[in-house]
């Protein structure tokens, strides 16, 4: 569960549970690279309590999908936020900064 309400930055427990490959319920808005029913499970940003509890028991109930999304995540950590691929975004934005100011 990540049920951090507040916005801005990467939440460390979101990129832990993705690494690991862990089915993932979050409220929506919050943990931005995961998309619904297909990295993650996401509930509106208001949603109740109960609405949390389905959604974990939908999991345990399913572990076949929760794999999925959990397999999902990870792959999504690794397209999106691996070393490589950030080094390389921030090494481009570096130069396109250079040539700017040139």
């Amino acid at each position: 569960l990540l049920p951090r309400r507040a916005r801005g930055g990467f939440p460390i427990k979101l990129l832990n549970y993705m690494e690991a490959g862990c089915a993932i319920v979050a409220r929506a808005g919050i943990a931005d690279p995961l998309v619904h029913d297909r990295s993650g499970w996401l509930v509106a940003e208001d949603a109740a309590p109960a609405v949390w509890a389905d959604a974990v028991r939908a999991l345990l109930a399913d572990r076949a999908h929760a794999a999925r999304l959990g397999e999902n995540a990870r792959a999504a950590l690794v397209a999106e936020h691996a070393p490589a691929a950030l080094a390389r975004r921030l090494l481009d934005h570096i130069a396109s900064l250079s040539r700017s100011s040139s």
